[in-house]
């Protein structure tokens, strides 16, 4: 950053120079002319020129030339503003890139590892069925939070180049949130107290699968973030047309300063030297591409009396109300 005010600061005494030249050029100009019009004066006995005309011409010339140089100026300015912005927008978005790769390499290593393990257990071992049966669901736990990673990837990577399609249909939005609560959420937090609150008979025009991401997303989202037996709620409402959906925890919560960032692309809340939680910066950036494409609203706010609240709004199927 030092280089780049060093940088800045020479332009601008280059500038500053070239000023001085050019003005004192006109000056050595309008001078000769002077000198040459009373010769010419002087010689055909004519009456000499009035110097007031030509201090108005150097005046007049000074300030084309200061005018012109403060534009150019103010360009330059500019200019090296919006290089420095990019540069620092680079800069940070390198840093999260790099850390993206450095938090990516560890959790897909993670499961990979755990599910070596339980086969090469299984393997070398002859153990009874209670055993086996525990690192064989230990191993398809990997398996499923291993898939989990790579689809994330893929999608961001459909997101970012335009390349993802909803295929949406008339779903009973109650049933499927119970449903992945029950078969595939439930299972994973045995850390964790659940509550439900979904009413039900509610109907939207949602894609399944990419619903169920953004269930699984929130989730996995409140679960890294609160603290363990504490208490994670999920329910479904709804309010003059719409429907909500909300998965509040009783974690630490998230500051006003970064709830603006927690949707960028490989944003995590807290530094890389304090923050414990795994994860890539990726669940909520798709979250909340998911919730749009849907023409819905993802909505950030303080729990009570501690934790947060992430609410998806996404419009109710119209004909609930005659069925």
């Amino acid at each position: 950053m030092l280089v780049f005010y060093l940088l800045v600061t020479y332009v601008i005494l280059q500038f500053g120079w070239w000023a001085y030249l050019i003005y004192d050029l006109n000056k050595q100009i309008l001078l000769q002319k002077q000198e040459i019009v009373q010769l010419e004066t002087e010689h055909f006995d004519a009456p000499l020129l009035d110097h007031g005309v030509f201090t108005q011409e150097l005046d007049k010339r000074f300030w084309m030339v200061i005018g012109e140089g403060s534009i150019f100026l103010l360009i330059l300015i500019l200019g090296a503003l919006t290089i420095r912005k990019t540069f620092v927008k680079e800069m940070a978005l390198s840093k999260m890139h790099k850390n993206f790769l450095l938090s990516i390499t560890h959790e897909l290593n993670s499961p990979i590892a755990s599910i070596k393990l339980a086969l090469q257990t299984l393997e070398k071992r002859t153990l009874d069925n209670e055993k086996r049966n525990l690192l064989v669901s230990n191993a398809l736990s990997e398996t499923s939070r291993l898939a989990s990673l790579v689809d994330n990837i893929l999608l961001t990577t459909k997101i970012d180049d335009s390349n993802f399609e909803l295929h949406t249909e008339k779903i009973d939005l109650s049933e499927l949130l119970q449903s992945n609560l029950d078969r595939s959420i439930a299972p994973k937090l045995s850390n964790h107290h659940l509550i439900t609150k979904i009413e039900k008979g509610h109907f939207a025009a949602v894609d399944f699968l990419a619903f169920a991401s953004i269930l699984a997303n929130l989730m996995e989202n409140a679960v890294k973030y609160s603290p363990e037996k504490s208490t994670i709620t999920v329910s479904l409402t709804s309010q003059q047309n719409k429907l909500i959906v909300a998965v509040a925890d009783e974690g630490a919560g998230i500051s006003e300063a970064e709830k603006a960032r927690i949707f960028d692309k490989f944003y995590r809340v807290g530094n890389e030297d304090t923050r414990k939680t795994k994860g890539t910066g990726l669940g909520l950036y798709i979250t909340k591409y998911l919730v749009r494409a849907h023409n819905g609203q993802l909505i950030v706010r303080d729990n009570q009396p501690k934790g947060t609240v992430f609410e998806v709004h996404i419009n109710q199927f119209q004909s609930d109300a005659t069925e």
